[in-house]
């Protein structure tokens, strides 16, 4: 199972979360203190206790009316991640190909931040861990030994924020189904979004996961690598 992939289809997203509460059941993490700030964003970023994030961005159309538009942020899952240049003791690649981390690892062998390897500013410090944190791809529910109660219709291993989406905006599965879907997908979103487009956010090339987005990527505030 190294071709695994996730699409993340952002015009699908309704924002209500399911995948960050899913997230933080399956890993055991707490929930954090926020505080308003006048914004839906809450949490305002990823952290030690959020390895999953909806991000609200909102600007206005060409009729000046404001809209919303959802990113589910996250470990793009590279190629070739930076965190490992940074941390090769701290990080494996599983059999399937996901990016882990190694909790038995010293975060004080780690030459550089990990904050500062990763392009994208994912991983994040964990104090109770003692340790650097981020999405993992679910990689224990991928084991032989999983259940069937993480598995998805027809009986194949899957994320836990895929199981609680809803709206059926995350889709996993081998590369050639998951880009199939994104194309499909993407075909029937132009017809309303004509600037729609998947974003293939991983360094080194295309990693594990991929976003359907109904507007160019900067109105998301995303950049390229």
């Amino acid at each position: 199972m190294a071709n695994i992939m996730m699409l993340l289809d952002t015009s699908r997203c309704i924002a209500c979360r399911a995948c960050q509460v899913a997230c933080k059941q399956w890993h055991s993490l707490p929930a954090e203190q926020t505080n308003f700030t006048g914004t839906y964003q809450n949490p305002p970023d990823l952290s030690g206790k959020n390895l999953t994030l909806i991000r609200f961005n909102e600007f206005l159309d060409k009729k000046g009316m404001p809209r919303w538009l959802f990113f589910i942020d996250r470990c793009r899952h590279c190629v070739t991640p930076r965190c490992k240049d940074a941390c090769p003791d701290g990080v494996e690649i599983t059999e399937e190909g996901f990016v882990v981390f190694n909790h038995e690892a010293n975060p004080e062998n780690c030459r550089i931040p990990m904050e500062s390897a990763c392009p994208y500013n994912i991983p994040r410090f964990n104090e109770d861990l003692d340790q650097y944190v981020k999405c993992d791809f679910c990689f224990d529910r991928f084991k032989p030994s999983a259940k069937p109660i993480t598995m998805k219709n027809g009986g194949k291993p899957t994320t836990a924020c895929e199981l609680a989406c809803p709206v059926g905006a995350i889709f996993t599965g081998d590369y050639r189904t998951v880009l199939g879907e994104a194309v499909n997908r993407l075909n029937e979103l132009r017809s309303t979004y004509p600037n729609a487009n998947i974003y293939f956010g991983g360094y080194g090339g295309i990693g594990h996961v991929i976003w359907l987005l109904a507007e160019e990527p900067t109105k998301y505030n995303l950049g390229t690598i």
